[in-house]
């Protein structure tokens, strides 16, 4: 029981990061939102639970969080599909970045395979990452700095071209990439660097389109 409620405590935790980072990087109002992050955070660090602890699909987690926070922002955040798209897929991008930064600055402390084997450091992996992401947040926020174009309606009109599409199939072929990249993380070093080096690719290219959909509004 004690493992179970460190497991959710720290999940849901972390879950109320990333939310509010993914919102204050487009500059969304964090407070106005706090019911929606609070139960989206339990309803994901249970269902991540029973993927990795009941079911055994680890290697299906990461989709499925990633599916959960684009149904989430679509159906609960009331905003509309392709940007809830947009800040699922980022915002998840640059966590994880976070989170494989600090897991290679603990590689002064032990190996990458106790690391990712051992429950305690992987609850400090994801508390360190937290906090970070809460850092990242409260300087976005203080200094306003962040994207302005995503609308807070469910009902705007996306026209996919030009830009727009660009940003869909990126952001498509980047969520199957997170998907089948993650399961290489068990590869070794080398495996976690390959990961790391790509998936910080990818969210550069997702980030430089993202400059160029602001500066066009």
């Amino acid at each position: 029981m004690t493992i179970f409620l460190m497991d959710f405590a720290v999940n849901v935790f972390e879950t109320i990061a990333g939310f509010m980072l993914m919102l204050s990087i487009y500059l969304f109002p964090v407070r106005s939102y706090t019911p929606q992050i609070v139960f989206t955070s339990i309803v994901m660090a249970q269902t991540s639970y029973l993927l990795r602890e009941v079911f055994l699909l680890d290697w299906l987690t990461p989709f499925f969080m990633l599916l959960w926070m684009i149904l989430l922002l679509w159906l609960l955040f009331r905003i509309h599909i392709f940007y809830a798209l947009l800040m699922a897929v980022s915002g998840y991008l640059v966590y994880i970045v976070v989170q494989m930064m600090i897991v290679l600055l603990m590689q002064g402390v032990s190996s990458l395979a106790e690391i990712q084997e051992t429950f305690l450091y992987l609850k400090v992996v994801q508390l360190l990452s937290s906090l970070v992401a809460l850092a990242i947040s409260r300087v976005l926020v203080k200094k306003r700095l962040g994207f302005s174009f995503v609308p807070d309606r469910i009902t705007e009109h996306v026209r996919f071209r030009g830009t727009n599409r660009k940003l869909l199939i990126t952001l498509i072929v980047a969520s199957i990439w997170i998907s089948v990249m993650l399961s290489f993380l068990s590869n070794g070093l080398a495996g976690f660097l390959g990961v790391l080096i790509s998936i910080s690719l990818i969210a550069a290219m997702i980030i430089y389109l993202m400059v160029i959909k602001e500066r066009s509004i």
